[in-house]
């Protein structure tokens, strides 16, 4: 079972630390996220082993999506990411234009994790809003 530490950075200061140790067989961890009208929407999630040291990330991808509520089949929206590999973090952003289109709109959002060996597992999970 692999375990990792997860933290958010935004714009150089914490925004939140998990102290959670998750493993793979726990549920998501919980993180509400708000976002703008007309500003891209970015979250920093580091990677690291109980140690400390950064994951090698090499053929993870880290899908994020907005959802109108948990039992919704299709996506309000699909944020992009970026995978760092080598630091073992992964910046998931929802373009300022497709903030834009959903101001005002509340629902759900989930960042999966899909190992190469094409595990899938939900990482983060919680409420998602997009303020006017």
């Amino acid at each position: 079972m692999r375990r990792f530490v997860i933290t958010w950075l935004i714009s150089s200061f914490i925004l939140h630390t998990s102290s959670l140790i998750y493993a793979a067989t726990t549920l998501p961890v919980a993180y509400d996220l708000t976002c703008y009208r007309g500003s891209d929407c970015r979250r920093l999630v580091v990677l690291t082993d109980s140690f400390g040291s950064a994951l090698k990330l090499d053929g993870y991808a880290f899908p994020a999506v907005m959802r109108a509520a948990v039992t919704s089949t299709s996506s309000l929206a699909t944020f992009t990411s970026t995978v760092n590999r080598d630091a073992g973090t992964a910046e998931v952003w929802l373009p300022a234009a497709t903030a834009t289109t959903l101001s005002g709109k509340a629902g759900v959002w989930e960042v999966q994790m899909i190992e190469p060996s094409g595990r899938i597992t939900s990482t983060i999970r919680g409420n998602c809003i997009i303020r006017p």
